[in-house]
């Protein structure tokens, strides 16, 4: 399996990542007896489900990004919003609306969690993170960045 893997895809970790997910399949799916034919077909459409999955990604900053600098320039964008985002965090919001943001969306805690461990109630925990959004938006678009 890993050395039909390895034809197909030319590289060991990526090889060696589609046999254990065919693996992880079979033990999700929990099956007794499989063939060796089917363990190979299964290793050579993951392979190439791998590859055309790639292809999409490269076909897609292709289409949407023309050249590496505008890439680059997008993700610094990016970045400098987060940092944005962070500094309104830490600084313009309250505490507990600066709790329930990092529980909620660092964490990914849900608002029943959230409540849970915080004690209010989950309507409470809406109206916290609606209100820390609205401040986060409003205060984004009075530094230009929406």
């Amino acid at each position: 399996m890993y050395r039909l893997a390895i034809s197909i895809l030319h590289d060991k970790d990526i090889a060696r990542d589609v046999v254990q997910e065919v693996f992880l399949a079979l033990i999700e799916n929990k099956r007794q007896k499989v063939s060796a034919s089917y363990l190979l077909s299964a290793t050579k459409n993951r392979a190439l489900n791998h590859i055309r999955d790639i292809n999409i990604h490269q076909r897609l900053l292709h289409l949407y990004l023309i050249e590496d600098s505008d890439y680059d320039e997008y993700l610094q964008t990016k970045e400098d919003m987060l940092l944005d985002v962070n500094g309104i965090v830490e600084n313009d919001l309250k505490d507990t609306e600066r709790r329930i943001i990092k529980l909620r969306f660092l964490k990914s805690l849900k608002f029943s969690e959230i409540s849970r461990d915080l004690g209010i109630s989950e309507t409470a925990i809406y109206r916290h993170v609606k209100n820390a959004l609205k401040t986060i938006k409003q205060k984004l678009i009075d530094h230009g960045q929406i």
